[in-house]
């Protein structure tokens, strides 16, 4: 894929953002790879068996389902978008105004190959 365009890493970013604040798990999945790989802090504390990694769409899947309803006030809202070579950055803050970063590395077929999660401190 090379570098991103900036206006396509925007278009990802709103699409990726809105499938999460509709709650729609299935569509936040809809363009990742079968062999995604998902790393976050949030896997490791929710599934410690995984050491915080997922592997494969299902999994992901089942996990960003349970993420919803464990979260039910979940809302994402859009920072900045940053690009890079094959990767999109999503910089939000969630709805206990964390700041988050989360890396989409694309592949040569624009699905969503890794997914890799960063967090800020929460405000107290």
């Amino acid at each position: 894929m090379g570098l991103i365009d900036h206006s396509a890493a925007r278009h990802i970013a709103n699409a990726w953002l809105n499938a999460f604040n509709d709650h729609r798990a299935d569509l936040v999945v809809e363009h990742f790879a079968e062999d995604v790989t998902a790393t976050s802090p949030a896997i490791a504390m929710l599934r410690p068996q995984s050491g915080g990694t997922l592997r494969g769409k299902p999994e992901v899947l089942a996990f960003y389902e349970e993420g919803l309803q464990r979260v039910p006030d979940l809302q994402f809202r859009l920072v900045e978008v940053l690009t890079g070579i094959d990767q999109v950055t999503i910089v939000y803050h969630n709805q206990r105004q964390t700041l988050v970063a989360e890396t989409l590395t694309l592949g040569p077929d624009a699905t969503v190959r890794a997914v890799h999660v960063t967090y800020g401190p929460t405000p107290t």
